[in-house]
């Protein structure tokens, strides 16, 4: 099972929480990129964040300052479903994950 946890950060931004990872990206929607850590791993991630719409979100993830993919994250109308569709750059077909709402 795989935990994703969504949090306010500061008065105009998102942390992404993955626990099992130990990472925490804190993005605001300015379109600039943060940096974060991997535990355990070495190399600089930054993300950026927009909004697309009201339910629509954009992320733009880069690994030394290269771009390495990005995501549309979706939130269902009732907000109890959320998609996170991840296109890694050189792959043809995106990574899709599901999560409800606890």
């Amino acid at each position: 099972m795989f935990e994703l946890q969504i949090q306010p950060f500061e008065s105009d931004g998102l942390a992404f929480i993955i626990p099992s990872e130990g990472t925490k990206k804190n993005v605001k929607f300015d379109g600039r990129d943060y940096a974060y850590e991997r535990p355990n791993v070495k190399a600089r991630f930054a993300s950026s964040l927009r909004r697309v719409d009201e339910h629509t979100l954009g992320v733009s993830d880069k690994i030394n300052g290269k771009l390495a993919d990005t995501e549309e994250i979706k939130i269902s109308p009732d907000h109890k479903v959320l998609t996170m569709t991840i296109q890694s750059v050189g792959q043809t077909r995106p990574e899709i994950r599901v999560f409800d709402r606890e």
